[in-house]
């Protein structure tokens, strides 16, 4: 087995140092196929976040596992692991997050809004949203545009 880093070459970064442990990229003799083994729960925390907020309008767990080569069960529990949270919940945070931000820099509806984040529901949308914040969408705005 052969292992090479991404600073590989670079003779001012030992071993061990955590730029350069970030990611270890495996590669097997006789094969073609590439491997990425994360070296902290951090690297696997943000390529699970990027996924999901790039996908939020029409993203599930089996798509999602399907996109990182994991079976459904795996990563509800890695997901579980790594946020304290299942994923629908940290589906739901994310989406609510994302349009507490549309909320505050543009003008579009709550129709707009609820597309965006992939509630095709404005009524399910307003209730995530009331739930997770405790104020409506126009009352989150309003407050958050007055002060």
């Amino acid at each position: 087995m052969v292992f090479c880093s991404l600073a590989a070459g670079m003779s001012s970064f030992s071993a061990n140092s955590p730029t350069l442990s970030a990611v270890i990229i495996a590669s097997y003799p006789f094969s073609s196929a590439f491997y990425v083994h994360y070296a902290n729960p951090m690297t696997g925390t943000g390529m699970i976040m990027n996924y999901l907020v790039a996908n939020i309008q029409d993203v599930t767990l089996e798509k999602m596992a399907a996109h990182f080569g994991y079976q459904p069960k795996y990563l509800f529990r890695l997901i579980r692991q790594l946020f304290d949270q299942t994923f629908s919940q940290l589906k739901t945070e994310t989406r609510v997050s994302i349009s507490k931000s549309l909320w505050e820099l543009t003008t579009k509806s709550i129709e707009e809004i609820s597309e965006i984040v992939g509630y095709p529901s404005v009524s399910n949308y307003y209730r995530a949203f009331r739930l997770a914040t405790g104020l409506t969408p126009s009352e989150y705005r309003k407050i958050r545009r007055e002060g």
